[in-house]
């Protein structure tokens, strides 16, 4: 039967991500419900399989400069004593990081949040599970999440705990950490092409039958419409753009309507490698660090042979090719 335990917060990054390694963080709850606008639940089983790390983006950066500064606003608001613990709290495969904690009141922790984005008065789905995974770690039966949005103000929402919601996360993580543990990906869980890349890099050279030759079809048809349907939209994309810009000749933005509608500028400059140069003037020095580096692997329809068994499965859909 799983228990509560919890694990001391080491002060570094990378040693943080290791302890993490081994569970299901809350943080990725709302992905095993499909509710998570980022990840999916493909994406955390892949990095669970092969220990490929999230790169830090800028949200997540600003996200941790952000921290101190909202929790201490949300102190100074809801008049607590708000730490930053000192341990993880877990139960069973699930691992929680707080951000604050009451230590006189162990009913209640707090979440910090930042983002560019409005929040009204409905908690965001994957705020809420996260919610839902802290607390049955933690022992808290309310969250309080403290946000910065869009409108550059610290706003506050509670999650009350719900004991049914914490049981369906509990079992959820429990079978999928079951089949990381053995190195499968769960059933049911949809991979992306991403995702078979990053699991699978090399391709064995191998064939294989699939299983449904209609469905196969039918696919791969879709996936030949789209692809077309996405050139003829890049190409008037291409001429709209032309012509735009035309207008403005050496000129920074258009007007219309008596507003500025659409601008033309040279963005500041970067300082970037020349490895032109630096090939002509050290080219001893090139030779030594050049290696092989291996390509992603790419999606190649054969469209004869997809001409030849649309016409053995539907031999009376012709006018599809």
């Amino acid at each position: 039967m799983a228990e509560h335990f919890t694990l001391p917060y080491p002060p570094d990054l990378d040693d943080w991500l290791d302890l993490r390694a081994p569970y299901y963080n809350v943080s990725m709850a709302a992905a095993l419900f499909g509710e998570h606008p980022y990840e999916s639940l493909g994406d955390v089983c892949v990095q669970k399989l092969t220990g490929k790390r999230v790169e830090e983006n800028d949200a997540m950066r600003r996200g941790t400069a952000m921290e101190p500064y909202i929790r201490e606003i949300a102190s100074d608001i809801l008049s607590r004593k708000l730490q930053l613990p000192s341990l993880l709290y877990g139960y069973g495969p699930l691992l929680a990081t707080l951000d604050a904690v009451d230590p006189d009141d162990p009913e209640i922790h707090v979440e910090v949040k930042s983002t560019t984005d409005w929040i009204g008065a409905d908690t965001p789905r994957y705020w809420y599970w996260q919610a839902i995974g802290q607390m049955g770690c933690y022992g808290s039966r309310t969250t309080i999440i403290a946000y910065l949005d869009g409108r550059l103000e610290v706003d506050f929402l509670e999650v009350p705990f719900n004991e049914r919601d914490w049981e369906r996360l509990v079992e959820r993580a429990s079978d999928v950490m079951a089949c990381i543990t053995l190195g499968e990906v769960p059933g049911g869980v949809d991979l992306s092409a991403r995702n078979v890349t990053d699991l699978h890099p090399t391709d064995d050279g191998e064939a294989v039958s699939l299983p449904d030759d209609a469905h196969t079809l039918e696919v791969i048809l879709a996936y030949q419409e789209a692809a077309e349907q996405a050139a003829i939209a890049d190409e008037q994309k291409s001429l709209a753009r032309d012509q735009l810009v035309r207008w403005l000749g050496r000129h920074s933005v258009g007007i219309a309507a008596g507003m500025e509608l659409y601008s033309f500028k040279q963005p500041k400059p970067t300082n970037r490698f020349n490895m032109g140069r630096f090939a002509e003037e050290h080219p001893e020095l090139v030779v030594q660090y050049m290696e092989e580096m291996p390509n992603s692997r790419r999606l190649h329809v054969k469209k004869g042979n997809v001409k030849k068994a649309t016409k053995l499965v539907w031999p009376d859909r012709e006018e599809i090719l």
